[in-house]
């Protein structure tokens, strides 16, 4: 493994964080106001309760899944996605801020017939990320290509904040390695992102895993 760098955040890669977060925890949308993030939670926790898709919480998009993780106390670990209809169900493993715990939450999405097309590509550009991979390590990178502000995104959801960012080449294919930290802890974890044209082709070599190759 070779590093060709180490670089703090731009404020290009801000500016989608900022999209992505202000949709999460504010519900603004291009093309309308704030929605009342509490109320709304409120809404979905009183839905069900998130042990099993009988009683899975119901959101009309899926960036609030990531509000009411937050208000649970939990970071995300990772995600499986299931189409359903015109939406999807999805199983979130997630970690207890408190406990350390691990526990799979289910959410089931049911769009609003009036979404704005920007929140719709929005969900879509997130689930593809987040469902990708879990990060750890190379083989499981979640798979940004050129999504540079996604991986700010995820690393909110996952309760961490980066410190320092690495553009590394293994076997070939390119990587943001992100050193970020929990609120409250004194190490660093590493986070994989998979970069490129090639990690969004399925026919291309950086599709693969790379102990695959």
């Amino acid at each position: 493994m070779s590093r060709m760098g180490l670089c703090r955040q731009g404020a290009g890669r801000a500016a989608v964080l900022l999209l992505l977060l202000a949709l999460a925890r504010s519900g603004l949308t291009a093309e309308g106001p704030a929605r009342d993030t509490a109320a709304v939670v409120d809404g979905v926790l009183a839905s069900g309760d998130g042990r099993g898709r009988e009683t899975a919480y119901t959101v009309d998009g899926l960036l609030w899944t990531y509000a009411v993780l937050d208000r649970l106390g939990l970071n995300l670990v990772r995600q499986r996605s299931m189409p359903e209809g015109d939406g999807s169900v999805e199983i979130v493993t997630a970690m207890d801020r408190a406990t350390r715990g691990t526990r799979e939450v289910v959410f089931r999405v049911r769009p609003r017939p009036d979404r704005p097309a920007a929140e719709a590509e929005t969900d879509r550009i997130v689930r593809a990320v987040v469902t990708s991979g879990d990060g750890a390590s190379p083989e499981t990178a979640f798979v940004v290509g050129g999504r540079i502000g996604a991986e700010y995104a995820l690393l909110r959801y996952m309760g961490l904040r980066s410190r320092l960012q690495a553009l590394v080449r293994i076997r070939g294919c390119s990587f943001d390695v992100q050193h970020a930290r929990e609120a409250g802890r004194d190490e660093d974890r590493q986070v994989y992102f998979k970069l490129g044209r090639d990690a969004l082709d399925p026919e291309g070599p950086c599709a693969l895993q790379p102990e695959a190759r």
